[in-house]
């Protein structure tokens, strides 16, 4: 990388990340199964990282739900990348940018509907993560349940042998 680029994409608050692992979720005819076992090896392996997805492979999506739950079972901890604050370019760079012609069939008109799409795909998007939310949630609530009642059962048994023991 040349001297100063980094600095140059500091000034203008943006991040450089690199990854650990690949998860080889671009592969054709991989199952969503042997993606999450394969990535799981990997993570397991490299004992911690970074790891690239494309977001836009429907496997990906059907094991990403297996591969945050194996990360969980195994210790591992996922945290999320988020900006120190809120970004938006500085105005100096806005206004270097090309306005599409008006017009139609123009740039702009497609533009515009792509912009929609994107946003109606960003707001799906967190509708499904929302949903695995709570399911991750309901899971965690009926796990913490099935525990306290073995707990409690435990608990019972170990009082009649007490009992029991007293009785004799």
């Amino acid at each position: 990388m040349p001297a100063g680029s980094l600095d140059y994409l500091k000034e203008r608050g943006i991040s450089l990340w690199y990854t650990d692992i690949a998860s080889g979720d671009a592969e054709p005819d991989l199952t969503a199964s042997k993606l999450a076992n394969r990535t799981l090896e990997r993570i397991r392996e490299a004992g911690r990282g970074v790891v690239q997805f494309h977001d836009t492979r429907k496997v990906t999506v059907d094991a990403l739900d297996s591969i945050l739950t194996g990360l969980k079972l195994s210790g591992f901890k996922v945290v999320q990348i988020v900006p120190v604050e809120n970004f938006s370019p500085k105005p100096d760079y806005l206004g270097a940018l090309p306005m599409p012609a008006e017009g139609p069939g123009s740039s702009a008109r497609v533009s515009r509907t792509l912009l929609g799409v994107a946003r109606r795909r960003v707001q799906q998007n967190e509708l499904e993560r929302a949903v695995r939310r709570r399911m991750v949630q309901q899971r965690e609530a009926t796990l913490k349940r099935r525990v306290r009642q073995s707990e409690l059962e435990q608990a019972e048994r170990r009082r009649r042998v007490s009992r029991r023991d007293d009785a004799q």
